[in-house]
């Protein structure tokens, strides 16, 4: 029995919503030919797109990354979405904290 992939959860997952490989590239604001390849398993969609895939297909980010696979080991994309987010975090914090400065010391300058 063959494993599946994310690119068939993805196909499946579309056919199940009637929506076509144009369709759903348009609402994501990607081409036809990028679904095309994530759902051979050319390729994958840009982390950053998983949400709004997740909420198009009407399911929850992690059961659109879980590739069934015997052990339910955690996929390479899975942990590359929770890495970016623990990654994200402080880098927003920062980000944050910079502006904060920025504008304190543009008042002090005024």
């Amino acid at each position: 029995m063959k494993e599946s992939t994310l690119g068939s959860c993805i196909r499946a997952l579309r056919i199940q919503n009637n929506m076509t490989q144009v369709q759903l590239a348009d609402i994501l604001g990607v081409t036809d030919k990028a679904v095309s390849k994530w759902e051979r398993d050319l390729s994958y969609p840009d982390i950053i797109l998983f949400p709004r895939l997740a909420d198009v297909l009407g399911v929850t980010v992690d059961e659109l990354l879980r590739e069934c696979r015997k052990e339910y080991r955690p996929s390479k994309l899975h942990q590359a979405f929770e890495m970016s987010r623990d990654i994200r975090m402080p880098l927003h914090i920062i980000l944050g904290l910079v502006e904060v400065i920025r504008n304190n010391h543009d008042d002090e300058k005024g």
